[in-house]
């Protein structure tokens, strides 16, 4: 496959991304930093993404983004087309978990690396721990990783960006950060955080040879 059809494909992800909105408590929000198809294929190019495909037909993404100096990376970008998007929370087993084996996919080819991941996402949360991530209290983290992973604007943290470590309404409230089990072992296996409403219930992954996943090289 070549790049020029990985740009192709990846503009599908971007222009997905950056329209993307969730309600949270009655609230309207992003729940993804939009990527530029620029940015998304600098990850691919480095390794770093998987995206799951359907024929020709994109209809997932994921990919960590170097975050600090000493071998943090942070997993986001992570899109599901509505058309396979799954009910990991309801169990209700119609659909094949496109985004668990994103989760998968990557995090096992990078377990070398430390790699944390934030959401105000309930799915995205359930996903997680399927996948085996672990979930943290952001002042677990070391203090310049905290810094670099909390970079949101004021609108959706209410506090200034410089304010934002220790200071943002949303960190264990409404926006959680997990960490992978490899990670979570080399931070001295601290205790883990409560989520909001305790151990997801989830449902059988429901194979599917029609969807297949390819990571970066």
């Amino acid at each position: 496959m070549n790049s020029i059809h990985i740009r192709e494909l990846l503009s599908v992800v971007a222009a997905a991304t950056s329209s993307s909105h969730i309600v949270v408590n009655g609230t309207t929000m992003q729940p993804l930093l939009p990527k530029t198809v620029d940015e998304l294929f600098s990850f691919w190019e480095q390794g770093l993404s998987a995206i799951a495909l359907r024929g020709d037909e994109i209809v997932g993404h994921g990919a960590i983004e170097p975050l600090t100096a000493d071998n943090w990376y942070e997993f986001g970008a992570v899109w599901v087309h509505p058309s396979v998007r799954g009910s990991a929370q309801a169990g209700n087993g119609s659909h094949p978990h496109v985004g668990l084996r994103l989760y998968r996919a990557i995090l096992g080819h990078h377990r070398e690396k430390n790699i944390l991941a934030t959401t105000i996402n309930g799915a995205a949360m359930t996903v997680g721990w399927r996948a085996n991530m672990k979930p943290v209290r952001y002042n677990q983290l070391p203090q310049h990783v905290w810094e670099a992973t909390c970079c949101c604007p004021i609108q959706k943290t209410g506090v200034p960006r410089e304010r934002n470590v220790g200071g943002c309404r949303m960190q264990g409230e409404m926006c959680f950060v997990r960490v992978t089990a490899e990670t979570h072992e080399r931070m001295g296996s601290p205790p883990l955080a409560e989520l909001p409403v305790g151990k997801p219930t989830l449902g059988a992954v429901i194979p599917d040879d029609t969807i297949v996943i390819l990571l970066a090289n």
